[in-house]
């Protein structure tokens, strides 16, 4: 996605904050808010405080482990739902 920031290391408020915008419709993103809208509070909570641990600036590491990503995470990569977080690529 060339659109797309690299969320590594950023505040965490401010993710929280930017997702809850992104799905009560005030700030405008096709992609964003038609993801945020399926999140609740808590798995913007869980996806808020992996990006901002990440080291900033970088790409994450192909060999990074599973371990990672938050320890409830689902099957469609979000935390509280069952699989391991999308890597960057």
């Amino acid at each position: 996605m060339p659109d797309a920031p690299n969320l590594a290391g950023q505040n965490e408020r401010y993710l929280v904050q930017a997702l809850k915008d992104y799905r009560g419709g005030q700030r405008k993103h096709e992609s964003m808010s038609l993801l945020a809208k399926t999140l609740s509070d808590k798995e913007i909570a869980d996806l808020a405080a992996f990006y901002s641990r990440l080291p900033a600036g970088g790409k994450a590491s192909g060999a990074a482990g599973a371990s990672e990503a938050p320890a409830s995470s689902d099957a469609d990569g979000l935390p509280g739902r069952g699989g391991a977080l999308p890597r960057s690529r």
